[in-house]
C-alpha cells in the first residue's frame, strides 16, 4: 500500500503543480483514488480536468513507469458539441499509427501522465485537459498531421489502451 501510494503521489505532483497543493496528501483526492488502485477515473479535477472511463479494460492498472501504447482520438473542446468534442485535431488511429510513452517522465502533457494511470488493456477513457495541463498559454505548432494547438486550449482526447509493460521497481 505504500509503495502504490508513492507512485500515486508521483503523479499527482505534476497535477498538483498546475492546479492547487493540498496542505495533507490524505486529503487530496485523486493520491487516495490511486492509492487504492481505483485511478482518477469520473473525478473532476481542479480547472476542468475530467477522466471519465469508457470500457474498464481487463488485468492490472498501468502504473507510473509503466510504457504504454494506445491509440488517441484528440480535438479542440466545444462544450456546444456532443461530449465537448469540437474540431479534430490529431489522431494515432488515422495514422495507423498507435502512440507509446513511458508515464509519469514529463515526456508528454501533464493531463496525459495523470489521466492515463490507472488504465487498463483494452480500457477506453475519455481525458478532458485544461491548458493548465495541456499547452499552455503557448500552444503547440504543427506536427506532421496534427494542427496547431492554440495557446489556451482546451482538448478532449479519447484513449483505447492497447498494452503496456509494467513499470521495473528500482533494485534495492
Amino acid at each position: 500500500m505504500t509503495q502504490m501510494l508513492v507512485r500515486a503521489m508521483s503523479v499527482v505532483v505534476l497535477v498538483l503543480g498546475a492546479t492547487q497543493a493540498f496542505a495533507d496528501p490524505k486529503d487530496n483526492p485523486i493520491a487516495l483514488s490511486l492509492a487504492q488502485g481505483k485511478g482518477v477515473s469520473g473525478m473532476m479535477v481542479a480547472n476542468g480536468y475530467k477522466v471519465i472511463d469508457l470500457e474498464r479494460g481487463y488485468g492490472e492498472q498501468a502504473e507510473t513507469g509503466a510504457w504504454v501504447r494506445f491509440n488517441f482520438v484528440g480535438w479542440f473542446y466545444d462544450p456546444a458539441a456532443p461530449d465537448g468534442k469540437g474540431e479534430q485535431f490529431d489522431s494515432s488511429v488515422d495514422r495507423g499509427e498507435p502512440f507509446v510513452f513511458q508515464l509519469g517522465k514529463q515526456r508528454v502533457i501533464m493531463g496525459w501522465d495523470a489521466g492515463i494511470v490507472g488504465m487498463r488493456t483494452g480500457g477506453k477513457r475519455r481525458l478532458v485537459i485544461p491548458p493548465s495541463l495541456g499547452f499552455g498559454d503557448k500552444g503547440s505548432g504543427e506536427k506532421g498531421s496534427a494542427k496547431a494547438i492554440p495557446p489556451n486550449a482546451t482538448l478532449v482526447f479519447e484513449i483505447e489502451m492497447i498494452d503496456f509493460l509494467p513499470a521495473i521497481p528500482p533494485k534495492s
